[in-house]
């Protein structure tokens, strides 16, 4: 009945009744478009768009919390456990899960498992195994992604990581503090669909959600940056010196990623790289060796017998230790 009412209206009334009818508000269209279409890209932008000063508006990214967020978590973590090669995990087992990635050979294909607790013989049997084990961790159900984050500065005890470990840590806290907790959340609690939930990660490699701008990436001092975000574009940046790295990270943001490499056959297999991640002017969190400058970081990769003889230091960093990744991190 009420459709043959309608048609039956001359389409001059209609057309004059539709053009008079108020616009939905743009949190309105957007959830009509979310309802509709099922979309989760068009809820993250519904949470992460400023669109009124009403109750579904949400504060822009603060990017001074983002830069305190890292100098705090750098300052709250400087007693926390280093965890070197062939260490067994240790990490917050209350709001986390972990998972070990296993490689039998290099370049081959990788086996993801739960960790159950193997510890001394059991541990280094995996080792011995593999070629290479690297570990995550999964957000336990029922914990919110926000609360997970925070715990890892409050209680840095339960925790013992390597220097990339640290550098996604610290920057899942820095963004935590810039977006706030509803934002953080809203981002990280489903990283899958409606139909595939994919509870928050923490990865050595490839965390979801967590994105960069640009990497760039060498193999020697001297030779030139190359960009594996936009490789057939030229970097033009080949720093030949330590005066002339510390020139190209002046230009870096803080929050970037920064690399040191030695080639010395004498470094210990859990300093040949450094991962660091830039909290202020030429200072950097880099775990376990703390908040330093980067002609620190490349004081700690010395190795050998030039290690304790001061002399030989600057000729030592010249001939083995190089800058060796940046990588832009986006902050949010």
């Amino acid at each position: 009945m009420l459709k043959a009412h309608l048609s039956e209206q001359p389409e001059a009334a209609r057309l004059a009744r539709r053009r008079s009818a108020p616009a939905p508000a743009p949190q309105e269209r957007l959830l009509a478009l979310q309802r509709s279409a099922g979309n989760r890209a068009v809820a993250t932008l519904l949470q992460r768009t400023r669109l009124s000063d009403g109750p579904l508006a949400v504060s822009r990214f603060d990017d001074a919390e983002f830069e305190k967020g890292l100098a705090l978590f750098a300052k709250a973590t400087k007693d926390m456990d280093f965890s070197g090669s062939g260490s067994a995990p240790r990490y917050d087992k209350a709001n986390w899960t972990c998972l070990l990635v296993l490689t039998k050979v290099e370049d081959g294909p990788s086996q993801t498992v739960r960790y159950e607790d193997q510890v001394g013989e059991d541990w280094n049997r995996i080792v011995k195994e593999n070629y290479e084990v690297e570990l995550q961790y999964v957000l336990n159900p029922g914990v919110k992604p926000s609360f997970a984050i925070r715990e890892i500065p409050k209680n840095p005890d339960r925790w013992a990581m390597d220097c990339i470990d640290y550098v996604v840590a610290a920057r899942l806290y820095a963004e935590l503090r810039g977006s706030g907790n509803d934002e953080f959340d809203a981002k990280y609690g489903n990283l899958g669909s409606q139909i595939s939930p994919e509870p928050m990660r923490m990865a050595q490699h490839a965390t979801p959600g967590l994105s960069s701008r640009d990497f760039w990436v060498r193999d020697a001092q001297g030779a030139e940056f190359a960009s594996r975000t936009t490789p057939d574009t030229p970097t033009g940046a080949k720093p030949k010196d330590a005066a002339e790295e510390d020139a190209l990270l002046e230009t870096v943001p803080i929050g970037a990623r920064v690399m040191w490499t030695t080639t010395h056959p004498k470094a210990a297999a859990d300093m040949e790289n450094e991962n660091t991640i830039k909290i202020g002017d030429d200072t950097y969190a880099a775990h376990p060796l703390g908040r330093l400058s980067g002609a620190k970081v490349r004081g700690e990769l010395i190795a050998g017998p030039d290690e304790n003889v001061k002399s030989k230091h600057a000729a030592h960093i010249a001939a083995y230790i190089y800058l060796s990744e940046v990588e832009w991190y986006d902050r949010h």
